[in-house]
């Protein structure tokens, strides 16, 4: 009986073809000396079984199914809600109060008029009804306001959605601030605050300030953002996954982000990983800018991205030059993006020797809450 024969017959066992009574058969056959090179490699089979590593860990579900709530969710129905569902998300929320452990709450489809805040004290996982959740582009739930900063006094409070707790994940949302396009309209769609927050095939969309991202860990997957002055912004650590981003036309010119990191040993960055940047109908080319820092060290890295031509060849912007650049110590990198607009000299930013890691910046450990 030759080792070649021998080596099919493990790996008949290794992947389960063959049941404890066959194993026992099969080393009746052998010769001492085969049956000590079966029991090694039979060993280092049962060792390569039971330590399979799991797969699609950067594909965040948290409900098997877009289409129906998992038993035990709190429902959501905006028309004709049935007997212990919710007209709102903010009633759904309300009713959280006094209850412990992991939470979930499934949105029926609709255009949800009103604020939300989230406060909750465990897990929560929001999802939106679509027939398709691994696009954002076939989303049924809406959530929006058309609030400013200049009305409620603070950026979170004209959020559509502000989340303030740890342990949050929502998917097929969208979130829209309708405030308007004028100067001084920071209207914000979603604040982002707290640890380990996920955002998969979500849309946000408003025209200054859009996204807030106050986390310390935050994953956005396949996500819509829109926007035209500093619409992705905050002081904050998150990983955009396979973004679009779209740039509506700006007044004068449009800045993607504004990071704002305090100290320079913080860790805090915003990282875009094979994303794509384009201009909204009327958005002029070279309008736009990657980004400009709300403070002297902001921190932000394009990798393989597609950046059209609205993005401006200088790539940054300063904060306000000239009397006001912060640009003497900012980290504005990009590696290997592609596209008219990864074109031309960029007048602070640099080129990366090697791409960023999304465990370097989301941490070890991100897999067992992102997924």
């Amino acid at each position: 009986m030759t080792h070649q024969f021998l080596n099919q017959r493990l790996l008949d066992i290794h992947i389960g073809r063959f049941n404890m009574m066959t194993i026992i058969m099969l080393a009746k056959r052998l010769s001492v000396a085969q049956q000590w090179y079966f029991l090694l490699i039979f060993s280092f089979a049962l060792f390569a079984a039971s330590h399979t590593l799991p797969t699609n860990t950067l594909s965040p579900r948290a409900n098997p199914s877009s289409t129906a709530p998992p038993r035990g969710a709190l429902i959501v129905r905006q028309k004709n809600p049935l007997p212990g569902e919710h007209p709102s998300i903010p009633d759904a929320i309300r009713a959280l109060r006094g209850t412990k452990g992991p939470q979930t709450i499934f949105v029926y489809p609709g255009n949800y008029n009103l604020g939300v805040y989230i406060r909750y004290g465990y897990p929560l996982t929001i999802q939106g009804f679509t027939p398709a959740p691994g696009t954002y582009a076939q989303n049924q739930v809406t959530v929006s306001v058309a609030t400013g900063r200049a009305e409620t006094g603070g950026d979170p409070e004209s959020s559509a959605i502000w989340v303030q707790q740890n342990d949050f994940k929502m998917f097929n949302i969208n979130v829209v601030n309708n405030y308007g396009t004028g100067t001084n309209t920071q209207a914000v769609a979603l604040t982002a605050q707290g640890e380990r927050h996920v955002y998969s095939m979500c849309s946000f969309s408003s025209y200054q300030d859009t996204l807030y991202v106050k986390s310390t860990s935050a994953y956005f997957l396949g996500c819509n953002i829109e926007g035209a002055v500093d619409f992705i912004f905050g002081g904050g650590t998150a990983w955009f996954e396979k973004a679009n981003i779209v740039v509506k036309p700006p007044r004068s010119f449009a800045t993607i982000t504004a990071h704002k990191r305090v100290q320079a040993s913080s860790p805090a960055k915003f990282v875009f990983n094979l994303s794509n940047i384009v201009g909204a109908p009327g958005t002029r080319a070279g309008s736009a800018y990657l980004g400009r820092p709300w403070s002297a060290l902001a921190a932000v890295t394009f990798q393989f991205c597609s950046l059209s031509n609205v993005v401006n060849p200088a790539g940054w912007a300063a904060w306000n030059p000239p009397q006001d650049s912060r640009t003497q110590s900012v980290q504005f990198y990009e590696f290997q993006n592609s596209g008219p607009g990864s074109q031309g000299r960029r007048l602070f930013g640099k080129a990366s020797v090697l791409p960023l890691k999304i465990e370097q910046v989301l941490g070890p450990n991100f897999a067992s809450w992102a997924t």
